[in-house]
């Protein structure tokens, strides 16, 4: 077929499955009168729904899920490679770009898509020290990537993986 064909987004299902660092998860949806925060248990992702069929529901819970972990883990990687570069952003937000995984600011703000949290985390490790090394230096120079380099010495090997993953626009 000659035609464009374009991905189909996910379903938002008992039994379907997600990606969270890189590793499957299936999604367990468990019909409940309370809202409850989503659980991840071994392999599982498990969905609280007053309406087991309702798919806007499951999804936002899902987003939602995956957001807070995403903000919760990318702090605590900042807080661990930004003494190793010596430097420090003033903050770290969640992003939700279209085509990039991270940027940083001229103020000292770094942004990180929270769709990072589905891949490995060695490569969101390697975001995290790609956008604190613009915090230094502004550009893709070669004084960059050896800034890069000091915190992940295998940076060029996991800019090759990363590009193996691919932001999902129809979320």
């Amino acid at each position: 077929n000659w035609q464009i064909r374009k991905s189909t987004p996910p379903s938002w299902q008992d039994g379907k499955t997600i990606s969270f660092l890189g590793e499957p998860l299936t999604l367990r949806v468990v019909t409940s009168l309370f809202a409850a925060p989503p659980l991840h248990q071994s392999a599982q992702l498990i969905v609280y729904a007053t309406d087991a069929t309702n798919e806007a529901l499951i999804k936002h819970n899902v987003m939602q899920w995956y957001q807070n972990e995403a903000i919760r883990l990318f702090r605590s990687r900042v807080a661990h490679y930004a003494p190793l570069l010596n430097t420090s952003p003033q903050m770290v937000k969640l992003s939700a770009a279209r085509t990039r995984w991270g940027s940083c600011s001229v103020c000292g703000i770094i942004r990180l898509n929270w769709q990072l949290i589905k891949i490995p985390q060695l490569l969101i490790d390697y975001v995290v020290v790609h956008e604190l090394a613009h915090l230094i230096e502004m550009n893709h120079s070669a004084a960059f990537w050896q800034l890069v380099e000091t915190a992940c010495p295998d940076y060029a090997k996991r800019r090759m993986e990363l590009r193996q993953w691919q932001i999902e626009l129809h979320q």
